[in-house]
């Protein structure tokens, strides 16, 4: 078998999405106890309890973004999805 027919032609593509979207999140992680402590005064225990929660939400809802993304097939629509949820988890955290 030819080597370029070993993969799927937006290989490369999603690759370099993966690399960039995990470097974000690298960022993010790093970011977020900094400012949890400086700006917000927050306690080791109150840092080490929102990783908790941040790790058990992610955990959670993989099982049904999996569920999710296997029944739909359009990718526009999953995108439309994902801007709804967030569009109202903004709100939600913004009214507290």
């Amino acid at each position: 078998m030819n080597e370029t027919h070993k993969f799927t032609p937006d290989f490369n593509r999603m690759i370099s999405i993966v690399m960039f979207n995990t470097m974000g999140f690298f960022f993010l992680d790093y970011l977020i106890p900094v400012v949890i402590s400086q700006i917000l005064g927050a306690s080791g225990l109150e840092i080490g309890l929102i990783f908790a929660v941040q790790t058990l939400g992610h955990t959670i809802s993989s099982f049904f973004v999996g569920f999710l993304t296997d029944k739909v097939k359009h990718k526009k629509t999953l995108i439309k999805i994902g801007f709804l949820c967030n569009c109202c988890l903004s709100n939600e955290t913004s009214l507290n």
